[in-house]
C-alpha cells in the first residue's frame, strides 16, 4: 500500500514540474533553426558567412510535430513566437510565422540571442534558442597568379615571400555585409611603402607590386570600409619579399 501512494506522489509531482517547453510533446518532435546573412565570403570557404555589425540576418525555423491524430503538422498548423534578448517581436510572431529578418548588435564581438517558441493547435509546446554573433569583418589577401589564378590555397602572411620582381595581389572583403567582392557601397584604399597607390580603373580589389630599384621589400597596407556603417571596417598590412635583383658587373 505505501508503495502505491508512493508511486502516484511521484507521478504526480512529475507532472507539476513537467518543463514548459515539453509540454505535449513526443520524443520524435523537435525544431531547427538556422540563420543566413548576406555576408560575403570568397569562392571555396569552408567556413560559415557570419553576420558582422548591424547587419541583415535572416532566421528559418524549421519544427517537426507530430499531432495528437498522428498527423505531422504543417507550418500553418503552427503559432511561431519569437524573442530577441528576451523580448517578444510582435510583428513577425504569428501563426505560420516561421522566417523573421533582424539586424545583428552594433558591437564587434557581441551575440544575439534568438528564442522561437511553436505551439500546436493540440496544445504541443516546443521551444529553441540560438545565438547570432557579430563578427568583426576581415580582409583576406590571395596572390593572383598569371598563370594558376588566385592561390586560395594560401592567404598572405606578415612577410610574403615572392620568387618574381612583380606581384599581383587580390583582397576579399570577409564578413562585410555585401554579395559582391568588387562592391561600390565598400571604400578600398591601398598605400606602397606609406605612399597612396590607386589601383587599375575598376579593379579597387586588386594592385599590382614591383620590386622598387633600391629595395626587395615593399610594405603594402589595405584598408576596408563601408562608409554607411561606422564599425564595418577592418585593415591589413604585410611586407612582400622580393629576390634580391642580379646585375651583371659588365
Amino acid at each position: 500500500m505505501n508503495r502505491l501512494v508512493l508511486l502516484c506522489f511521484l507521478a504526480i509531482c512529475s507532472i507539476v514540474y513537467l518543463p514548459q517547453h515539453a509540454v505535449g510533446q513526443t520524443t520524435s518532435d523537435s525544431i531547427d533553426v538556422i540563420y543566413q546573412s548576406n555576408s560575403y565570403t570568397p569562392p571555396f570557404y569552408r567556413g560559415k558567412a557570419l553576420p558582422s555589425t548591424e547587419t541583415r540576418v535572416t532566421l528559418v525555423a524549421t519544427p517537426n510535430i507530430t499531432l495528437k491524430n498522428e498527423r505531422v503538422a504543417k507550418i500553418n498548423d503552427l503559432t511561431f513566437t519569437w524573442e530577441r534578448n528576451g523580448l517578444i517581436i510582435g510583428p513577425q510572431s504569428g501563426v505560420g510565422k516561421n522566417t523573421i529578418l533582424i539586424k545583428t548588435e552594433r558591437l564587434p564581438g557581441d551575440s544575439t540571442l534568438i528564442k522561437v517558441t511553436v505551439r500546436a493547435t493540440d496544445g504541443t509546446n516546443i521551444s529553441k534558442t540560438i545565438s547570432v554573433p557579430s563578427a568583426r569583418p576581415s580582409i583576406l589577401i590571395y596572390e593572383n597568379d598569371p598563370l594558376l589564378g588566385v592561390r586560395l590555397e594560401k592567404t598572405t602572411s606578415a612577410e610574403y615571400t615572392v620568387s618574381q620582381p612583380e606581384i599581383s595581389m587580390i583582397a576579399y572583403p570577409l564578413y562585410f555585409e555585401t554579395t559582391l567582392r568588387n562592391s561600390p557601397l565598400l571604400s578600398y584604399s591601398w598605400t606602397l611603402n606609406n605612399q597612396e597607390v590607386t589601383p587599375r580603373p575598376g579593379f579597387p580589389t586588386e594592385l599590382i607590386v614591383r620590386r622598387g630599384e633600391s629595395s626587395g621589400e615593399a610594405i603594402v597596407r589595405l584598408s576596408i570600409e563601408n562608409p554607411s556603417k561606422t564599425l564595418e571596417s577592418n585593415v591589413q598590412s604585410f611586407s612582400i619579399i622580393f629576390p634580391e635583383s642580379s646585375q651583371s658587373p659588365f
